[in-house]
């Protein structure tokens, strides 16, 4: 009776100064409420009663709001039980063991029960390290089952130590409670009435506090022994657990899985309070891998129904798995009775997630979306979030054609991004909900591409993992360098041009091992590489070197020799103003002994140490290269790539090639041009892929051999250089057999050119776009897939078009003068935003500022280009903005001029190019420039029923039209071959 008094009066101490200040504290959180300037909408008096408050209308009031909210009402009860059963148990547990332990030394006690408080912050701690970026609720039921243990072990437990030890672990779990729950609340809580919300919440759990404290009282005062108390207290949390885990069954599972996937996949979630807390929410984004749903699912903290194709849904194994967590199955033989489900499921006001493209992505771009959910929608209420999930490409989980990604990586976590974006009105079109997943995807590759540091951080990588594989083959000389040999060059030539103090370093290298291995060697000395143009003119030589002040450039005897041949005399255009130095001078200077070394030190020192003693000061915004356009309309200018903006397109374009294992690059066009560069040059040796270099794309004979020699799977040329192809008769189409992929990009493919492609060689020619100015791949046609699970065709490509944006590329179409979004199929200034935009010109801040432009918080780049985005996604350029002339008051497009001319004379191998030049009378007049003399052209096109302004005032037969080194027609000489005229 002694014991149990003590016990009691224990207790009371506890009672008489806490029950007070929690009370009063509850008073003044509720004061201080009505106080706030921002207070809750859902108040219903303007003034603070007393009287109110103490008749309980308060507490009646704040209980009926918080309770409608089915989440928030569990999370509360769940938070008070928790701080009730913590009360007491602090409580007792002095009397406890004292009684049972003999132990009465308060500091003692003290000490044990503050390990609790201890556990409680690294319970806490390990909470937010799971949520960091999600709400994880599988580790509610968790942390409620472990509270029910260690509080069932207390009264079975005789040793001091291990008292302590089952009470900080008493406060690991109450930590891992208490986290997710108070998350909960406040997610689920709006704005407006969360201040009234927490004020509740904290109300709740001082009233249970004290009234477990009384009833604890209570049962002591009819001599109940403590250790009953705390079996008493052990099926509370039992009840509790079993509660939390019939009402979170989805989220224990989710639990398990997020922890079997972590092992492999390290998930970041970005735009989880764009999910509305209430109401019906339509999930709408990519389909990439079969994981995908429980991604989705796991960044979520409001469970979750997808939607299913019922044949997948009826599979006896499954179904019991996929009922239980409410899978709505659908058929697409059902029409709207199917989708009806999805109706009332979001009428109800639960969140329901469908993949629109209807099936796993086999391209790893974003296909059509199907408009399936936009008839569900009609009939319901509530919001659609889209997202988007990157990471998943290229893994075993994929439909990618090999693990390329994973096999790279094995050895690390992948990292998987799912972004949400701002809720969109129910009716929002597909097509609308697919613009917004695209930009989804800018943001994720923006996010992505910060995980590196730099290209050469990348390729030393890549140098370790693929040392004795060949990385290149000289098809000129039949040299082959494996990747060891490869590197070893680089850092011995990258110690030579580190000597120099200038940052831009100027190359004049064809497009051979050697050009490849310098651009390396100067990005590996933190240098930027200036690739210059030697077809461009003598003026446009000299204004490059000029504007990047380049007082260094490297080249070789032998290429310079050839050039000369072509009537191209550096010497001439250079006058003796920067020092040229010549390869074959370094490499007669380069020891032995160090390449020996090196070589070995390559080989077997780790990364680790390779990226200390061979490492850069690069970062992701230092400029790697300068690349001056083709100034086929005017002046070159000097764009600024940086690390970031290469290295972004060489992983966007990796992803779009579906990347094989074997693959083999044809590397031909000059490396002075901005494909030839990232696509053909660095993204094979960057990325580990083989690629033969030959010098000169227009050899048509030497392309085909060098092909076939060594099975080249993947190859990219211009439309003129793929017309020589054609025509050229000592080329067999077993010469081209190995070719997977043919891109065609830097100006327009005529489709006949592509139909003698197909006719001689049984391979389609697929077109791609981009500019310098985006490093430069923007968008691509690419083959179509066929799904064999449902017989659909994943759509690849559109004749006519340019196919679909690269991951992580943004395309849109606005008006030039307003900068409005202009609906799908209306033309339009095409834009491009996304990691791989330029920095910017060199030294010209005001075309810098012409071209960038910021639109809803990105950086979008104005082409220049004319044209319009189909429904699908599909790009399509009518012609460019500076090819358009104004005659009678209507804008012609040039390039449909010529296209007519083409139809007319059903002659495709004669070059022409319309001008529009100034006219006195008219403003502007068509001036035909042509290689070929056509009689009676104007009464042909007359005819065909041409448009009359659309008829060349002028037509002037020239020897030749002027071209690029690329061979792309040069706008600007022909414009300055009629100048010379007059």
């Amino acid at each position: 009776p002694n014991a149990l008094l003590s016990s009691s009066q224990e207790i009371l101490k506890h009672i008489s100064p806490l029950g007070y200040l929690l009370v009063l504290g509850s008073l003044l959180e509720l004061r201080l409420t009505y106080l706030l300037e921002d207070k809750s909408t859902e108040l219903l008096h303007k003034r603070f009663s007393l009287k109110e408050y103490f008749r309980g209308g308060y507490l009646r009031k704040n209980i009926k709001l918080i309770s409608t909210n089915k989440t928030i009402w569990l999370c509360i009860v769940g938070l008070s039980i928790f701080w009730g059963l913590s009360q007491v148990v602090l409580a007792v547990f002095p009397a406890y063991i004292k009684e049972n332990l003999d132990v009465s030394n308060v500091i003692i006690v003290q000490g044990l029960m503050a390990l609790s408080a201890i556990g409680i912050i690294i319970g806490s701690v390990i909470a937010s390290k799971i949520s960091k970026h999600y709400i994880e609720t599988g580790i509610i039921p968790l942390g409620a089952i472990g509270i029910f243990v260690t509080i069932l072990l207390i009264p079975m437990i005789n040793s001091l130590i291990l008292s302590g030890v089952n009470f900080f672990f008493f406060g690991i779990f109450g930590g891992l409670l208490i986290v997710p729950l108070n998350s909960l609340i406040q997610f689920n809580s709006s704005a407006k009435r969360l201040g009234v919300v927490l004020a509740g919440n904290n109300f709740m759990q001082n009233i249970v506090m004290v009234s477990f404290l009384i009833a604890t009282v209570f049962i002591t005062l009819f001599k109940i022994d403590s250790k009953i108390i705390f079996y008493i207290l052990s099926l509370i949390a039992f009840v509790s657990a079993i509660y939390t885990i019939v009402k979170l069954p989805q989220s224990m599972i989710k639990f398990f899985i997020s922890v079997v996937l972590s092992v492999k996949y390290k998930l970041t979630v970005i735009g989880i309070d764009n999910i509305p807390q209430t109401k019906g929410v339509l999930l709408l984004g990519n389909h990439i891998s079969w994981l995908d749903w429980a991604f989705v699912q796991l960044s979520t903290p409001r469970p979750i129904k997808f939607v299913m194709e019922r044949a997948i849904f009826e599979n006896k194994f499954l179904k019991p798995f996929l009922k239980f967590f409410g899978v709505i199955p659908i058929s697409s033989r059902g029409g709207r009775r199917s989708l009806q489900l999805v109706t009332d499921t979001l009428n109800k006001g639960e969140v329901v997630c469908i993949f629109p493209e209807g099936t796993i992505s086999r391209t790893g771009q974003l296909s059509e979306f199907k408009r399936g959910f936009e008839l569900a929608c009609k009939e319901a209420n509530g919001k659609i979030v889209p997202f988007y999930i990157g990471g998943m490409w290229g893994t075993k989980f994929s439909r990618s054609h090999i693990n390329f990604a994973e096999q790279k990586n094995n050895n690390f976590t992948k990292d998987v991004m799912v972004l949400f974006d701002k809720p969109q009105e129910i009716n929002t079109t597909a097509t609308q909900v697919k613009q917004s997943v695209m930009q989804l995807s800018v943001q994720r590759w923006e996010e992505y591409i910060k995980q590196f540091k730099s290209i050469d951080e990348v390729y030393i990588n890549t140098i370790k993992q693929n040392l004795s594989k060949i990385a290149i083959v000289d098809n000129a000389t039949s040299d082959e360098y494996s990747y060891a040999k490869l590197f070893t060059l680089n850092i011995i030539f990258r110690d030579i041009i580190a000597k120099n103090d200038e940052q831009n370093i100027g190359l004049l290298l064809p497009t051979t091992a050697i050009g490849a291995i310098m651009n390396l060697s100067v990005m590996l000395c933190g240098k930027t590489t200036v690739n210059l143009n030697y077809t461009s003119s003598k003026e446009n030589l000299q204004s490059a070197v000029q504007k990047a002040n380049i007082k260094t450039i490297y080249t070789s005897k032998k290429f310079v020799t050839k050039l000369k041949s072509k009537k191209i005399d550096i010497d001439d255009i250079f006058d003796n103003k920067v020092n040229i130095i010549y390869l074959e001078d370094l490499k007669k200077s380069i020891s032995k002994i160090k390449y020996i070394y090196t070589n070995l030190f390559i080989r077997f020192a780790p990364t680790s140490l390779l990226h200390k003693v061979y490492g850069t000061t690069n970062q992701l915004d230092t400029t790697a290269s300068i690349l001056f356009s083709s100034g086929s309309e005017g002046s070159p200018k000097g764009v600024m790539l940086s690390h970031k903006n290469l290295l972004a397109n060489i992983k966007q374009i990796v992803e779009m090639l579906n990347t094989q294992g074997d693959e083999v690059f044809l590397s031909s066009l000059p490396i002075f041009h901005a494909f030839g560069l990232t696509v053909t040059t660095l993204l094979p040796m960057v990325e580990g892929i083989k690629m033969v270099t030959h010098p000169d794309p227009t050899d048509a004979v030497g392309i085909g051999k060098a092909v076939a020699k060594y099975n080249v799977t993947f190859m990219v040329g211009t439309a003129t250089f793929i017309r020589l192809y054609t025509k050229n008769k000592k080329l067999t189409p077993l010469m081209f057999k190995s070719l997977r992929l043919i891109f065609s990009g830097a100006e327009k493919l005529n489709k006949d050119v592509a139909l003698q492609f197909k006719q001689k060689f049984g391979k389609d020619v697929l077109e791609g776009y981009g500019a310098t100015e985006c490093s430069p791949l923007i968008s691509a046609n690419i083959p179509d897939e066929l799904d064999t699970s449902y017989w659909q065709t994943q759509v690849g490509h559109k004749d006519g078009t340019i196919g679909l944006p690269l991951p992580g590329c943004a395309v849109e179409v606005i008006d030039p003068q307003t900068l409005e979004k202009l609906p799908p199929n209306k033309d339009g200034l095409i834009i491009v935003s996304g990691p791989n935009v330029m920095k910017g010109y060199l030294n010209d801040p005001d075309k810098t500022s012409e071209v960038l432009v910021e639109i809803d918080d990105k950086i979008w780049y104005k082409t220049g280009d004319k044209g319009h985005i189909d429904n699908d996604g599909f790009i399509t350029i009518v012609d460019r903005y500076s090819r358009f002339v104004k005659i009678g008051g209507e804008m012609i497009s040039l390039t449909a001029v010529e296209n007519k001319i083409y139809e007319v004379i059903k002659d495709d191998e004669t070059k022409l190019v319309c001008v529009g030049v100034a006219d006195e009378k008219k403003g502007e007049k068509i001036v035909l420039v042509i290689e070929k003399d056509i009689p009676n052209l104007k009464q042909l096109l007359l005819q065909n029923e041409t448009n009359p302004l659309w008829i060349p005032s002028e037509i002037k037969v020239v020897p030749q039209v002027p071209v690029l080194g690329t061979g792309k027609i040069d706008f600007k000489g022909a414009k300055k071959l009629l100048e010379l005229d007059k």
